[in-house]
């Protein structure tokens, strides 16, 4: 996912974010030093935090990176790793860091101002593969499931008008209408997919 959307981010703006590149290089070389989770918690939020900045500057590309930025960072841990349980997760922040990293790309994404070409379609593409990896996530948060179901509704009915309106990620975002809560979506879903009651 961070390399596609630093691929795309790259060619787009004809430029290579270095600092993200050498950050993605050292950690597939495991030459950058091992943190431990905390230390990896606090440096993804500083990430998060210039991206929030640069985002509110109307810096989109600029603020995806940052968070890119910060979900490297971040990065042996996942709350998706099955060797993380959610107590840990949770209250070491990585849950709340990693959903916020990527519930922030997914806005500053949807809410670029162009209306249509390539760049929309860039954005919005880079909006749908991170809802779709919000999907995958393991610990994922009910208000995080409800929020990333809407999100694919709109692109849906961005993408294919009023029969975007039809889709499942329609049907699933009004299933899950109203539905609040920080506590883990999944957590009764063992057989089957009780979470949307």
């Amino acid at each position: 996912m961070i390399r596609f959307m630093k691929h795309s981010l790259d060619s787009r703006s004809g430029a290579n974010s270095s600092l993200l590149g050498k950050l993605l290089k050292k950690k597939e070389n495991g030459m950058g030093t091992m943190k431990g989770l905390e230390e990896s918690v606090k440096e993804g939020e500083g990430w998060k935090i210039k991206g929030n900045l640069a985002g509110k500057n109307g810096k989109h590309e600029q603020a995806i990176r940052h968070y890119l930025e910060g979900l490297i960072t971040i990065c042996p841990y996942t709350s998706s790793d099955t060797s993380m349980n959610y107590e840990k997760a949770y209250k070491s922040d990585l849950v709340k860091l990693e959903q916020a990293l990527l519930n922030n790309i997914i806005t500053i994404s949807l809410s670029h101002s162009s209306k249509s070409g390539p760049k929309r379609i860039m954005f919005d593409n880079i909006a749908r593969v991170t809802c779709e990896v919000m999907l995958e996530f393991r610990y994922l948060t009910v208000t995080n499931l409800r929020k990333t179901f809407q999100r694919l509704a709109q692109l849906d009915e961005r993408e294919h008008g009023v029969s975007g309106k039809q889709s499942i990620n329609s049907f699933m975002a009004d299933l899950f209408r109203g539905k609040e809560g920080d506590e883990w979506a999944h957590r009764r879903c063992i057989r089957e997919h009780v979470c949307h009651e």
